[in-house]
């Protein structure tokens, strides 16, 4: 039978506690599971979510409060921190939800917590948020350029993330932030609120990709809509590097908690796979982007589109790229791991005299040198260009391909010609990918080329000695899994370096396998596992650390 419910004017402590009570406060007494267990819950009352807080008499730190809350549907633990000389800012914490072990000992039902679980959690969260007031009041009332400018890069260096993992900045994180959120940069960072991710949105969505001849937006052919000059890749990355910044001043206590944070579902990675490739010979299209009167806009864009198409460079990769990693004597460009996707360095050799005759020109008349020795320097600002360099360059010569596709297609176009020609592991390694993104992007079917295949694979059969009926009547029994002869390649799978989200993947997809040894798994298995937790990955996030292991495989 359930314990009666009473209404909560008419709640009385001293009804149900006999033992344990303060003798002046009377929602105070010394938290014991049966004196709980002897609580009622409250009436349901219609329109209201009433509840009544119980504060822990024996278990109080200065500045902390243990929390019972009793609601009309269960008891639950909280910390209570009120601001003063130890705490920077009052907040309420949720420890979890109040549960006991039953006569045969067994533990409470998932999602529930006992009184000694909550008090070791009360203790281990109140260490987190004890810092000086003072020092956290100021760092609150900073802009957010300044704290990104003044502390962000130390306290990364010295303080683990939201995941208790230690991940110092990478170079260059700060200017992104800054030139990624004008409009809120210089806002108090206690002033972030839930809103500020709408926000966000709207000023995206009012950033439309214009014609540079018509100066009007360039419309979706799908949608019909405008064209964002910010793909939801894009604002994924902006959203995850401001929302790990709150999360950092969430855990030094400069914020109660981060408003933003759990918002990543609005900015879904894309699933967008082009099966664009352009049919253009490299040195037609590189002649016709450098000589043609067609083709506007600036040299320095021109530069940029050929690099990408001679190279299956991304666009970040060039235009952010330095003056020196240009070497016209080796034909080389180098991009180094700051500026590559995957944080991964490599060199990429491009062969056309065209093109190095034109970057010679480049260097000679429009280049000039700047602080951070920028191939292409920004003329309105410090530091490098941005996108606007290549863009009108672009729209004009799109229509010389007479293909529909986009920009990004000549990384595509290149992968799959490389692909073609030397196998995905060469493309992978030019392109500067894991081979299972190259595969997943790059490797396009081609039915004619599959079904002539399958044929010569049938044909050759038929073409063997066909064995004795009897042959097929009494099949030799084939060995175990573990006595195969397998000439299947075997690889690695060390379980020491996974990621824990993956390593519960792992020991779930391993389950009744046949595996060679210990820490080992056939090649075959193996890509089916990272194949699965990619998809696991895209659907719902599961973290930086998965991200960086997801890369390297």
């Amino acid at each position: 039978m359930g314990l009666k419910r009473v209404k909560k004017e008419d709640f009385v402590l001293s009804d149900y506690v006999k033992n344990g009570l303060h003798t002046k406060k009377s929602t105070s007494f010394v938290f014991k599971v049966d004196e709980i267990k002897k609580l009622p819950l409250l009436d349901k009352m219609e329109g209201k979510d009433e509840t009544v807080d119980l504060f822990d008499y024996s278990e109080s730190r200065k500045g902390f409060s243990l929390v019972l809350r009793i609601s009309h549907s269960k008891k639950t633990f909280y910390l209570k921190a009120r601001a003063g000389k130890t705490v920077a800012r009052g907040a309420m914490r949720k420890l979890g939800d109040f549960g006991y072990r039953t006569a045969n000992r067994s533990r409470p039902a998932k999602g529930l917590i006992e009184l000694s679980e909550a008090r070791k959690k009360f203790h281990e969260l109140a260490d987190q948020l004890m810092i000086q007031s003072e020092e956290a009041r100021e760092v609150a009332d900073l802009t957010i350029r300044d704290y990104l400018e003044t502390l962000y890069t130390h306290d990364r260096d010295n303080y683990s993330v939201k995941s208790g993992k230690h991940h110092p900045l990478k170079p260059g994180t700060v200017e992104q932030l800054i030139q990624a959120f004008p409009h809120w940069i210089d806002r108090k960072v206690g002033d972030v609120k839930k809103e500020w991710v709408q926000e966000f949105v709207d000023h995206w969505d009012s950033l439309h990709l214009k014609d540079p001849e018509t100066g009007k937006p360039v419309l979706d052919p799908v949608t019909n809509k405008p064209v964002s000059t910010n793909s939801s890749e894009t604002r994924r990355k902006k959203y995850t590097m401001l929302n790990a910044m709150f999360n950092m001043c969430a855990k030094r206590g400069y914020i109660p908690s981060n408003p933003i944070d759990g918002q990543i579902g609005r900015f879904p990675r894309s699933k967008f796979k082009s099966d664009v490739s352009y049919d253009y010979v490299f040195e037609e299209v590189i002649e016709h982007l450098f000589n043609s009167e067609d083709i506007k806009g600036s040299l320095a864009g021109k530069i940029v589109i050929a690099t990408m198409i001679l190279t299956g460079a991304r666009n970040a990769e060039v235009y952010k790229n330095y003056t020196s990693n240009f070497d016209s004597k080796e034909r080389t460009m180098f991009i180094p791991a700051e500026i590559s996707k995957n944080n991964g360095q490599r060199k990429v050799k491009i062969e056309n005299d065209t093109y190095w005759e034109f970057v010679a020109l480049y260097l000679e008349q429009n280049h000039f040198i700047n602080q951070f020795d920028h191939m292409f320097p920004s003329t309105k600002k410090n530091g490098h260009a941005t996108e606007s360099i290549y863009r009108p360059v672009w729209e004009t010569l799109k229509p010389a391909f007479n293909q529909e596709g986009r920009l990004y297609d000549v990384r595509h176009t290149f992968a799959r010609r490389v692909t073609k020609e030397f196998g995905i592991s060469q493309a992978a390694e030019v392109l500067g990918d894991s081979i299972e993104t190259a595969h997943n992007h790059y490797v396009q079917g081609d039915e004619e080329e599959k079904f002539a295949n399958m044929a010569a694979i049938q044909q050759t059969s038929r073409e063997i000695e066909k064995p004795a009926q009897a042959d097929f009547e009494t099949p030799a029994k084939e060995p175990p899994a573990h006595q195969q002869d397998s000439s299947e390649q075997i690889v690695e799978a060390n379980e020491e370096f996974m990621p824990e989200p993956v390593l519960w993947l792992f020991n779930m997809f391993k389950n009744g396998k046949v595996l060679p040894t210990p820490n080992q798994i056939y090649a075959s298995q193996w890509q089916h596992f990272v194949g699965f937790v990619t998809k696991k990955h895209e659907r719902s996030d599961l973290g930086e650390e998965v991200e960086d292991w997801l890369m390297m495989q």
